[in-house]
C-alpha cells in the first residue's frame, strides 16, 4: 500500500510515491542532475546503509530511461538558464548516459520497448551542445559558428563538412552518444539552397564554386531511388530554381572570365557568344569532373546541358523584349539570336514567336521582320516601314 501512496519527501519540497523519488546517494549527487536534485528523498543522511535501505524500500538508485528523457527535456525548456549552464548540464548528462548505459545500450539491438521509446525520444530533443554556422559563407569548412543546443538526429559529423554545413556536435561533447542524423539527399540540397542564399565576397566565389561541386558531387552519388524523389518535389523545385552552378562570362577580370551562380538552366557546357549577364559558360574544373559517371547524367536532370536549347533562348529574347529598348540588352540579343540558330537542328522548326533583332534597334517577333539579304533594297522607296533583320545576323541564321 504504501508504493501506491505519495508520502516521501523529497528536496525538491514535493511528497511522491516511492517509485518516484531517488535513494540519497553520493555517488548519484555528483552528476548534479535536476531530476535527481528535486527527487531525492529526504531520509536524514546520504551514508551507504541509508542508500540500501532506501532501495530495499523501493526508492530509485539511478536514473531510468525515462528520468533521462525528462532531463534532456528540463535542459531543452530551461531558457531562462544562461546557455553556458546549459551547456554543463548537457555534458553531464550525456557522461552519465555514456557511463550508465555504454555504447551498447545507448545504440545495440534492444528488445525492451519502454528504452527503445526513450532512445528515439533522445534523439529528438535539442539538448546537445552544438556548434552552428554563421549564416555567412566563409571559406573554412565546416566554419566557425556559435554554441547552441541541438538534437542529436539533426546533427551531422564534421566528416561531412565538404557536403553537409550543418550543425556539427561541439569537440568536448564525446561522440558515443551523438549518432549523426544519415547524410540523405534532403540534406545536401538544403546544404546546397543554403549556401545560394549566401552573400560570399567574390574574391571567394571560386571557393564557393569548389564547395558547391564537392555537394553536387556526393549528390550524385546517391542511389538513383533515392534522387528520384527531386522529379516532382518542392525541394527538387527549389534547386532548379535556386542559383548554385557557376558561369563564367562577361569578359576578362583580373586574368581570367567574370564568375556568378546561376540555376542549372542558365549555364551550358558551350555558348556561341557571350550571353553575360543572362547566361553562363560552365568552368572547366566544373567540365572536367562533369563526365565523372553519376553527376552528368544528375546535373543534365537538373537543366545544365551541353549547350542552351532553343526554347530557352527564345523564351529569354522575348523577356528582353518586354524590358524595352536599350543599348547593352539590345547587343545582348544579337548574340542571343545568333545562339538561338546555331541551337536549332538541322531541319527543325523555330520555337513559336521568336524575337529578333532589326536594324532599326528593336526586338520584334521574326514574323514580322524581313530578312536583310539585299541591302540595295533598304535603301529603296519604301524600304524605311519594312522592319529588317540586324545585319549581325546572318541571312542563314535568319532562315
Amino acid at each position: 500500500e504504501l508504493a501506491d501512496v505519495p508520502w516521501v519527501e523529497t528536496s525538491g519540497g514535493a511528497t511522491v510515491k516511492l517509485s518516484v523519488a531517488f535513494a540519497p546517494s553520493d555517488a548519484l549527487a555528483k552528476w548534479q542532475l535536476g531530476v535527481v536534485g528535486s527527487n531525492t528523498a529526504q531520509l536524514g543522511t546520504s551514508d551507504a546503509a541509508t542508500t540500501h535501505a532506501g532501495i530495499a524500500w523501493g526508492l530509485k538508485p539511478d536514473l531510468s530511461w525515462a528520468d533521462c528523457v525528462a532531463e534532456a527535456q528540463m535542459i531543452e525548456k530551461d531558457r531562462d538558464r544562461p546557455l553556458a549552464e546549459r551547456v554543463a548540464w548537457a555534458e553531464r548528462l550525456i557522461k552519465y548516459l555514456e557511463h550508465s548505459f555504454g555504447t551498447v545500450g545507448l545504440f545495440g539491438p534492444c528488445e525492451d520497448e519502454e528504452a527503445t521509446k526513450c532512445r528515439a525520444q533522445l534523439s529528438a530533443i535539442a539538448f546537445c551542445p552544438a556548434v552552428e554556422p554563421s549564416g555567412r559563407f566563409v571559406s573554412a569548412a565546416p566554419p566557425e559558428g556559435t554554441l547552441c543546443l541541438r538534437s542529436p538526429s539533426s546533427m551531422q559529423s564534421s566528416s561531412n563538412g565538404p557536403f553537409s554545413w550543418a550543425v556539427e556536435p561541439r569537440a568536448k561533447v564525446s561522440a558515443t552518444l551523438l549518432r549523426f542524423a544519415k547524410l540523405s539527399v534532403e540534406v545536401v540540397v538544403r546544404q546546397i539552397i543554403a549556401l545560394s542564399a549566401m552573400p560570399a565576397p567574390s574574391a571567394e566565389a571560386s571557393v564557393l564554386s569548389q564547395h558547391l561541386l564537392s555537394a553536387a558531387r556526393r549528390l550524385s552519388q546517391f542511389p538513383p531511388a533515392e534522387l528520384s524523389a527531386l522529379s516532382d518535389s518542392e525541394l527538387g523545385a527549389r534547386l532548379r530554381e535556386a542559383a548554385w552552378v557557376p558561369g563564367m562570362g562577361g569578359g576578362k577580370m583580373g586574368g581570367g572570365d567574370q564568375l556568378r551562380f546561376f540555376p542549372p538552366g542558365r549555364v551550358a557546357h558551350q555558348l556561341r557568344g557571350d550571353l553575360w549577364p543572362r547566361f553562363g559558360r560552365l568552368p572547366d574544373d566544373w567540365r572536367g569532373r562533369f563526365e565523372i559517371a553519376g553527376l552528368s547524367t544528375f546535373l543534365q536532370t537538373l537543366g545544365v546541358k551541353q549547350t542552351l536549347s532553343a526554347t530557352v533562348l527564345a523564351a529569354e529574347l522575348r523577356d528582353v523584349a518586354d524590358e524595352g529598348q536599350h543599348s547593352e540588352r539590345f547587343a545582348l540579343s544579337i548574340r542571343m539570336a545568333a545562339e538561338l540558330a546555331a541551337a536549332l537542328e538541322p531541319g527543325a522548326a523555330a520555337p513559336d514567336e521568336v524575337f529578333v533583332p532589326t536594324t532599326d534597334g528593336r526586338l520584334l517577333p521574326a514574323a514580322h521582320v524581313f530578312i536583310n539579304d539585299a541591302p540595295w533594297h533598304s535603301r529603296a522607296a519604301g524600304a524605311a516601314t519594312q522592319a529588317l533583320l540586324h545585319e549581325a545576323v546572318s541571312p542563314a541564321d535568319g532562315k
